[in-house]
């Protein structure tokens, strides 16, 4: 089968490979750089779309990911090509090709990875005003899962930064998806309230009462209905008792919560205490009497590792950790 059958200027993001920069800011310039316009999105959403490329991020043991190692040459850089969809939709993001949101959000269903959910927030902000109709579809979407609406819900809130003149819509359309709280997930909701704060919607405000009142809303994210009051400058901290301004936790985030500060107390009581510890004499004579006391002189000094390999000396050097996938 013939594959990757791109031709320049877009073909030339399939040798970009790992994308360095992670901050918006400092995305490269496509347009200016490798020569994009308007005129390549539709090949641009070709390859945001290549099930051939989002075949290689799949384990290499995976028939998808076999299959396409096979048909490429054996010299094809995998580990670069892999790369082309990302760069393709910030591409895309830049050239405000609202055409594209309907794959973007397609790609975020099916891939609901990492890179998704860290980068298509600031992708749907380049696109500008006109991609809310599309974030509005999304977040009505019901095959869109919950966890992925959250990302669309960052996307409005970047947008807003972007462009402070969509405040307004933006903020209408985080409530109105919160007004039906109880058809939602908790984290969506805690999501929504989260970055309502943000945008600092007090006109949001009986509406995110109403849904801390029907407990549908995962306090990890925003904080109690006490704590999103003071955010919202609303009341002061002095308002309420430390107890009502804490996070009520889900009963898997308190046992979560609970396992970490038995392994720390597990840790800290394994630990051998140093003669400071056990309020032992200090032996003066391990300070340098022309400088200040130094605070690690009190601990023991590590023993030093042996610097030959094999037991009891430095591990092999494994391979090279992967890049984020």
């Amino acid at each position: 089968m013939t594959l990757l059958a791109y031709d320049a200027p877009v073909k030339a993001l399939l040798d970009q490979g790992y994308p360095d920069e992670v901050a918006v800011e400092k995305w490269p310039d496509y347009a200016a750089q490798f020569g994009l316009s308007a005129e390549h999105i539709p090949v641009l959403m070709q390859m945001l779309q290549d099930e051939h490329l989002w075949a290689l991020w799949q384990g290499d043991d995976e028939p998808a990911f076999i299959a396409v190692e096979r048909a490429l040459p054996s010299d094809a850089d995998l580990e670069t090509l892999m790369f082309g969809p990302i760069h393709a939709w910030r591409a895309l993001g830049q050239l405000q090709a609202i055409a594209a949101m309907p794959a973007l959000i397609e790609v975020l269903q099916a891939q609901d990875m990492d890179w998704c959910w860290e980068e298509l927030p600031q992708v749907f902000a380049l696109m500008g005003p006109a991609a809310l109709p599309g974030l509005e579809q999304a977040l009505q979407d019901l095959d869109l899962s919950d966890e992925n609406k959250i990302t669309v819900v960052e996307g409005i809130e970047h947008l807003v930064q972007a462009h402070p003149d969509s405040r307004d819509d933006c903020i209408r359309l985080m409530t109105d998806k919160l007004a039906a709280a109880s058809d939602n997930e908790p984290d969506l909701n805690g999501s929504l309230v989260n970055n309502l704060i943000k945008l600092k919607a007090t006109e949001s405000v009986a509406v995110i009462e109403a849904a801390y009142n029907a407990d549908q809303v995962d306090q990890m994210f925003a904080g109690s209905w006490p704590a999103v009051q003071v955010s919202l400058g609303l009341k002061d901290k002095s308002d309420f008792s430390q107890e009502e301004l804490a996070p009520k936790l889900s009963p898997q985030m308190q046992a979560l919560r609970d396992s970490l500060a038995k392994l720390e107390a597990e840790q800290i009581r394994a630990r051998k205490p140093t003669a400071w510890d056990l309020g032992l004499p200090i032996d003066r004579h391990i300070f340098d009497p022309t400088a200040p006391p130094d605070f690690k002189a009190l601990t023991r000094s590590p023993t030093p590792k042996s610097s030959h390999s094999g037991f009891g000396g430095k591990a092999p050097k494994g391979k090279k950790k992967k890049k984020k996938r």
